[in-house]
């Protein structure tokens, strides 16, 4: 069964790359525009990770974590954050997860989905 990543990202341009390169990478992508949008999707399934922008039309992206760690259901799901400001890994909710800074190499973001879902599945078996 295909892992699925949810993105969520308003630079349509950004989404369409990583739509493309995910899903050739063998992930089911879901795209998403907003926290609301999340929120709502969680309501029907959960993901096995999150990548999202910090500048979200509705919230930050950086406390995502946050609102899934108050759920159970949502807790343990990886989530990298992704930004154009480096300063802002310093400043991310503790809950956020890794951290990505913009521009980014695909090869690298498949590293750290990589990583971050084997911790994520061997945490599970525990």
């Amino acid at each position: 069964m295909q892992p699925t990543i949810v993105i969520v990202e308003d630079d349509h341009s950004i989404v369409a790359v990583l739509e493309e390169f995910l899903a050739d990478e063998g992930y089911a992508v879901i795209s998403l525009t907003s926290v609301g949008a999340l929120m709502a999707y969680f309501a029907q399934q959960i993901p096995q990770l999150i990548l999202t922008d910090v500048n979200l039309p509705d919230g930050d992206g950086g406390t995502i974590g946050s609102l899934l760690a108050s759920n159970e259901a949502t807790r343990g799901i990886p989530i990298i954050v992704m930004s154009g400001h480096n300063e802002l890994a310093l400043n991310l909710d503790h809950h956020a997860g890794s951290f990505l800074a913009k521009p980014f190499d695909l090869g690298h973001l498949l590293l750290m989905i990589q990583q971050l879902l084997r911790v994520s599945n061997d945490n599970a078996a525990v």
